[in-house]
């Protein structure tokens, strides 16, 4: 009986002994907590790129703290070299035997095409969606191109159907097939391919500009090429100064003006494009380049400090260049700029940079301190013509476009003590097209009252534009009436940031030219003499 009692105790003190052990690791309680598995996230990666499986992987545990990971805790293996997807099971256990389970999946897809272009043979679209990167935009607005154009996806071939527009439109990136998720790297050579072909020969214009392109274009804005019947492929080699992230590729085809070059019977031609295989693949080896300088011209108010190297960058393909690295020279015989107290004036600058292979590049930049509008305050006519002036115009000029066998829309004459009349002779298409303008107006924020005195021989109204600013619609474009008798007429403009070479106009072509809510009849299209003086400008910040 004594054994007997003896063992019972022994065992008693053992199972004592147990529990008092397990009290002791969990604060006198039972750990049945699992640990916890995290970074165990699902990831895509692209083929090729190296995966390690306990990279960001840890575990902890209530009891035991950090547990070490190695790859006995994984199960399953990922082929990088191979597009799939693939499971890794991960499995830990604490001291105490609580185990924690979790499954990862692990995405391969394959490379980016070059430049980003996915889907560039159109097989895989239904439609085009800018939230694929493929997008079609036409300009519909009556105030715009008033284009009437479609498309459709036939085959993995992208045809354009463009059957009309206005009359007067010019816009050759009024219809346009876009990819905006172009991706391309510094210095490195690129080559835009793609097949096209239309039911009537035609030109088109392409480019890619954004994101954050240096100079904001890849290969320059003007691109103009013929468009035959039969497929041709088109191909242009370029090169970026600076890495590019959703940039966009514009394959452009609306009207074409005189300005472009394009011969008079292609301008404005409707049919069908089709356009195919669309890519960008590996160009030529690029030689050393000569660094980039990119230095635009600024303005600033009188009396606004402003160092000579402010928004000045430069870049080069080898050699690692700073802003301080460039020597900058100001004009010979020029008042010596001061930066930290400007004059009214307009300064130049020489700004150059050399490479370490010796390789120069040197732009010409220019200062222009100015005061609040900085223009004539009176009628004088300067010039005329159409968009482009061999010498900028200092004061007022007269603006002529797409003229109509060469039949003027307007005449003028300098009257002589600040007075000016402005004939209208015809009525033109587009309010735009024939207008009476001062240009380069440097308007820094503030208010702008502006007053004249005008009449007209026939009552009539004109458009008035402060144009190319962010201004509302309401505030930018006004109608407002002239009579046969001389009237003071304030235009006032709150500018609510510095906004830099803008115009105001008097417009005269027709007032039926849709302007936000302003929109007139035809009856309003008067031919008439309006005579002009005695302009004032008063700026308050």
């Amino acid at each position: 009986m004594k054994k007997i009692l003896a063992s019972l105790l022994l065992v008693f003190g053992l199972v004592f002994l147990v529990a008092c052990q397990n009290d002791d690791n969990n604060g006198g309680n039972i750990d049945t907590e699992k640990p916890v598995i995290m970074g165990a996230d699902p990831v895509t990666i692209t083929v090729g790129t190296p995966f390690d499986p306990l990279a960001g992987v840890t575990a902890t545990d209530n009891v035991d703290g950090t547990i070490t990971l190695t790859m006995a805790n994984v199960t399953g293996t990922v082929n990088v070299d191979e597009p799939g997807t693939y499971t890794l099971t991960y499995t830990v256990k604490d001291k105490a035997g609580n185990e924690a389970v979790k499954t990862r999946v692990i995405t391969v897809v394959p490379e980016a095409p070059l430049g980003n272009i996915v889907d560039g043979d159109f097989t895989n679209l239904e439609n085009l969606d800018d939230n694929q990167g493929w997008y079609f935009w036409a300009d519909t607005s009556a105030a715009g191109g008033d284009y009437k154009a479609s498309y459709e996806i036939k085959d993995g071939v992208v045809i354009i159907d463009i059957q009309g527009s206005k009359e007067t439109d010019t816009q050759w990136w009024g219809v346009q097939l876009q990819y905006n998720a172009i991706v391309l790297k510094q210095f490195e050579s690129y080559k835009l391919r793609f097949r096209i072909k239309a039911d009537a020969e035609r030109y088109m214009n392409h480019q890619i500009q954004g994101g954050g392109i240096p100079g904001g274009k890849a290969y320059g804005e003007e691109n103009f090429l013929k468009i035959t019947t039969e497929w041709q492929v088109i191909e242009k080699d370029f090169y970026v100064l600076g890495d590019a992230t959703n940039a966009q590729l514009q394959l452009a085809f609306g009207n074409f003006g005189e300005a472009t070059g394009v011969p008079e019977e292609y301008r404005k031609v409707f049919t069908k494009i089709y356009i195919d295989y669309v890519e960008i693949v590996a160009g030529p080896e690029l030689e050393n380049q000569a660094p980039s300088i990119k230095a635009d011209n600024i303005v600033v108010k009188v009396g606004q400090p402003t160092p000579i190297r402010q928004g000045i960058s430069v870049s080069d393909d080898f050699t690692q260049l700073q802003v301080s690295d460039l020597v900058v020279t100001q004009k010979e015989g020029e008042t010596p700029f001061n930066p930290q107290n400007p004059a009214k004036g307009v300064y130049t600058f020489t700004i150059t940079a050399e490479d370490d292979e010796g390789l120069t590049t040197t732009v010409t930049r220019t200062i222009t301190v100015a005061e609040p509008w900085n223009r004539p305050t009176e009628f004088e006519i300067t010039a005329d013509g159409g968009w482009v002036f061999e010498v900028p115009p200092t004061g007022w000029f007269i603006r002529q476009v797409d003229l109509v066998n060469d039949e003027p829309w307007l005449s003028y004459e300098d009257k002589g003590n600040g007075e000016v009349s402005v004939t209208i002779d015809k009525i033109a298409a587009g309010d735009w097209q024939a207008s009476y303008r001062i240009g380069d107006l440097q308007l820094f924020a503030g208010t702008y009252t502006i007053t004249f005195e005008a009449k007209a021989d026939v009552a009539r109204k004109i458009r008035v534009a402060l144009e190319g600013t962010t201004l509302a619609d309401e505030n930018a474009y006004q109608d407002i009436v002239i009579s046969t008798e001389w009237t003071k007429i304030t235009l006032v403009y709150e500018v609510t940031s510095d906004q830099f070479n803008k115009g105001l106009d008097f417009w005269f072509g027709t007032l039926t030219t849709k302007r936000g809510d302003l929109i007139g009849e035809a009856s309003d299209d008067i031919l008439t003499t309006v005579h002009f003086r005695n302009l004032n400008v008063q700026y308050e910040e």
